[in-house]
């Protein structure tokens, strides 16, 4: 739980608002490659402001939950067991993928996507040093593809949405998977 607290130099407001905007431009990014490719139309919905930040919240908990797990327990764990930190920034992502791999449609690009954004979480435990950054990539990455885009976020889509997919227009590419979102395409992984 130190990895959590304020003892690492890199858990401050900061990197997390750095998270937060990472999380959101790199899934804006995946979204609007399927849009553009053709993949999905989407159109607007409304904005509840009050049940977007309750939404945000409860997000927020679950991501940093499993980022806890995986970077604040797990991660942490194999940095003190091996010299080597690559041992932790490569095994740990696998717990990780284990944690996703029984969701619905979740496909081969998938399994890839969810690997190296846990490697990237890793890289930004490791060389920034900063769980809270990671716990916010993760927030904002799934808040994004949720609540803001209304897309599959590993395999779950909800109602409550600022756009709505036109799923009768949305198709299958390399750019997007109409089951899983944009995490089970190749753009994701790129």
């Amino acid at each position: 739980l130190r990895a959590f607290g304020r003892e690492p130099r890199g858990n401050t407001v900061k990197m997390a608002l750095w998270g937060l905007l990472i999380g959101l431009c790199l899934n804006a990014l995946c979204v609007g490659i399927a849009v553009f490719h053709g993949d999905i139309q989407l159109s607007f919905s409304s904005f509840p402001v009050l049940k977007l930040l309750i939404v945000l919240l409860s997000v927020f908990a679950q991501s940093g939950g499993e980022e806890l797990l995986c970077r604040g327990v797990l991660y942490q764990r194999l940095r003190k067991g091996y010299r080597n930190p690559w041992v932790a920034i490569l095994v740990n992502p696998i717990v990780f993928v284990l944690m996703h791999i029984l969701l619905p449609g979740i496909t081969v690009w998938a399994v890839l996507s969810i690997y190296l954004v846990g490697v990237t979480f890793g890289l930004m435990v490791y060389y920034l040093d900063s769980l809270w950054m990671a716990m916010a990539a993760h927030a904002a990455w799934n808040f994004t593809q949720n609540f803001i885009f209304g897309l599959p976020n590993s395999g779950s889509v909800y109602d409550l949405a600022i756009f709505k997919l036109n799923s009768a227009t949305a198709r299958t590419s390399l750019c997007y998977n109409v089951e899983f979102g944009v995490e089970g395409s190749l753009t994701a992984v790129l």
